[in-house]
């Protein structure tokens, strides 16, 4: 199952007992209740394993009837949704993306879409929330502090829409998502990012980038780092390596700039 470990801490699960989890039946983190109930979704989504009645007789003791098809009603959803982000190839935030223990003060991220649309985009989708945005800040560990603005809903005051965004966040790293027809927008903006906060870093990922890497690092207006490919892992290394200030060598998918050019890493494998 894909199992959240930011959802199980902002509802108050102790980041011990998520630490445990792949090893409840040994843990004092939990008592017989949530034993019982772990075991039975176990045996539910391991193909491997096929539901004992010793497992049934044990989740009957701690539940009732309807509390069971409760129970049982919740692990198929949750299986679910784990095939459905198979299929679309979704990175899931298991128990991997728990915050280390080197973590210090969060970062603050902020995630911009360029403004330009197609000029026959319908209107629906230009206002439908920017998933691909909104899956690398789901993607980041949990105590950074990550703003998504997505620049297509006020292209008539982008200029002020930026400056505001940047003045009342302070950003340590904007990263801007660019398709080939943004490209020109998405150098002036670095433009303006460079001279509102010149401290800040700079990434940019999405298909342009991507495809196209030479059009963003012989440029005056050259970001720091271009992310390409799949961005979700990328850039949450990114971000981890910045914070544990580690270098960037190891980011697979990974291009940044140094004094002597841009460097790139290898590409990271497709996520399966």
């Amino acid at each position: 199952m894909d199992i959240r470990h930011a959802v199980g801490v902002k509802v108050g699960i102790p980041a011990g007992k998520l630490a445990d989890l792949l090893h409840f039946e040994d843990s004092a983190q939990f008592n017989e209740r949530e034993k019982a109930a772990l075991a039975f979704s176990e045996q539910i989504v391991r193909d491997d394993l096929e539901m004992s009645d010793a497992c049934l007789a044990r989740v009957r003791e701690q539940f009732t009837e309807a509390e069971i098809v409760e129970l049982t009603f919740i692990i198929g959803y949750q299986t679910f949704a784990s095939k459905f982000a198979k299929a679309w190839r979704l990175v899931p935030q298991g128990f991997s993306s728990a915050r280390p223990e080197w973590r210090s003060a969060p970062m603050q991220v902020l995630l911009l879409s360029m403004p330009d649309s197609f000029e026959h985009m319908p209107t629906m989708a230009i206002r439908m929330p920017n998933g691909a945005l909104a899956s690398l800040a789901g993607n980041l560990d949990s105590h950074h502090r990550v703003a998504v603005a997505d620049l297509t809903l006020v292209q008539s005051r982008v200029r002020e829409t930026v400056e505001r965004l940047v003045r009342e966040l302070t950003p340590d790293l904007v990263g801007l998502s660019v398709m080939t027809f943004q490209r020109r927008t998405a150098l002036k903006l670095i433009s303006l990012l460079r001279a509102l906060r010149p401290e800040l870093l700079i990434a940019v990922g999405g298909y342009d980038p991507s495809l196209a890497p030479e059009a963003y690092t012989g440029v005056a207006e050259a970001p720091d780092f271009l992310v390409r490919g799949e961005g979700e892992l990328t850039f949450r290394d990114l971000v981890r390596a910045m914070e544990a200030q580690s270098g960037y060598a190891d980011v697979a998918g990974l291009s940044y700039r140094t004094q002597g050019g841009f460097l790139h890493n290898p590409d990271r494998p497709i996520t399966a």
